[in-house]
């Protein structure tokens, strides 16, 4: 009687017949020696790829990422040429519109504050009218968050006929706890990717 194979109980293994037991067990030692050889492949390869890692290291070495001699690069090795350098100056060039965050469409603006210049920077003349164009900024701003809490009452009452007293029941979408699912989550979101004690959260 041979023995049962790993996660295969032993009544089980005796009901079945001795056919298919014995295909079974050669099946298993073909999978071992596939497995033996997969992991001598494995090292084959990997011992390869680091002998040809070495040899193009070695063949890209020159004078100019080595310590070698320029007269060791070999008539076919010439060195990159150099860029010829621009005319232009160095930081933004003139008329250029600049990078930076970019605004939002007027329609999700939820408040315009407009600010006019009361009078002139130079002489002190006082300023009116509208600019058509003027310099947008905009701030980005998260809203206070408030609680928001929801009481239910469940009422019992009593049968006018057999005097039984009857107590209404929470709805099945509202919860047990006194966490709501979204503070549930936070509370959850707070206490594992955040390390924070139970009294911070």
């Amino acid at each position: 009687m041979s023995t049962p194979p790993s996660g295969i109980p032993e009544a089980d293994w005796l009901a079945t017949p001795a056919s298919v037991r014995t295909l079974i067990l050669a099946q298993q030692q073909e999978i071992q020696a596939l497995r033996q050889e997969n992991d001598e492949l494995r090292s084959q390869l990997t011992a390869l790829a680091s002998e040809l890692a070495s040899l193009r290291e070695r063949i890209g070495r020159s004078s100019r990422n080595s310590s070698k001699l320029p007269s060791s690069d070999g008539p076919g090795f010439k060195p990159p040429e150099r860029c010829k350098g621009s005319s232009r100056k160095r930081g933004g060039q003139p008329d250029h519109p600049g990078s930076g965050p970019e605004l939002l469409p007027i329609e999700r603006v939820h408040q315009v504050v407009e600010h006019h210049p009361e009078s002139c920077r130079r002489c002190g003349t006082l300023l009116q009218g509208e600019d058509p164009a003027p310099v947008r900024h905009q701030v980005v701003e998260i809203p206070p968050i408030t609680p928001l809490v929801i009481e239910y009452r469940l009422h019992r009452l009593v049968c006018p006929c057999c005097s039984t007293s009857t107590c209404a029941l929470l709805p099945a979408d509202v919860e047990a706890s006194r966490y709501g699912p979204k503070l549930s989550a936070l509370v959850g979101l707070l206490g594992s990717a955040f390390p924070l004690s139970f009294s911070k959260t």
